[in-house]
């Protein structure tokens, strides 16, 4: 695929420091599908999210982090497929 033709993606999204980075290029349609929510709180969402529920269950874990990032972030968008 020519360069032209894809989108530039950065797995810690943020595609704006360059430094000391390298970034893949997807397709569009690829880079579309991609959730764009913001990534810079992360980690301590992860660890607020074990601290409050300790030992849980996947399924428990995830819809509290959905519960979480919906409240901060705003709705995650949903895509036919």
């Amino acid at each position: 695929m020519r360069r032209s033709e894809a989108r530039e993606y950065d797995k810690h999204g943020d595609r704006w420091e360059r430094r000391n980075k390298a970034f893949e290029h997807l397709c569009k349609a690829c880079y579309r599908d991609l959730c764009h929510q913001p990534r810079d709180e992360l980690e301590a969402l992860l660890v607020e999210i074990q601290t409050e529920l300790g030992s849980c269950s996947q399924e428990t874990f995830l819809a509290h982090y959905e519960e979480l990032v919906e409240d901060r972030y705003g709705p995650l968008e949903e895509r036919e497929r």
